[in-house]
């Protein structure tokens, strides 16, 4: 199974990008990805996340709340795959999903 995460800037954004799959075994190296994100405009990148476990929704709902604890703005950038589960959860609205970062 491919997993990895990649950090970069992108405009303003500082932003965790997710490759690959995001199960139970993705989650600890995630978790500690997402704790060092930081700035004050954040991107969670799952647009190239093919799929992604429904278990694992807590850590988006993490992420947001570490964001807000800083008064830091966050996004989830979603392809099709992840933008159907979040719409489906009810969470996109929440997480602040949206198709792409502006340049």
């Amino acid at each position: 199974m491919l997993f990895d995460v990649q950090t970069g800037v992108r405009g303003q954004f500082n932003v965790l990008r997710v490759i690959g799959d995001v199960d139970m075994s993705a989650l600890p190296p995630l978790w500690s990805a997402v704790e060092d994100l930081s700035g004050p405009h954040r991107a969670l990148d799952l647009s190239s996340v093919d799929y992604f476990d429904p278990v694992c929704l807590g850590i988006l709902i993490a992420a947001r709340f570490r964001a807000d604890q800083s008064s830091a703005t966050f996004v989830v950038v979603a392809g099709l795959p992840v933008r159907e589960l979040l719409e489906r959860s009810g969470l996109d609205q929440f997480l602040g999903v949206v198709g792409s970062l502006p340049d």
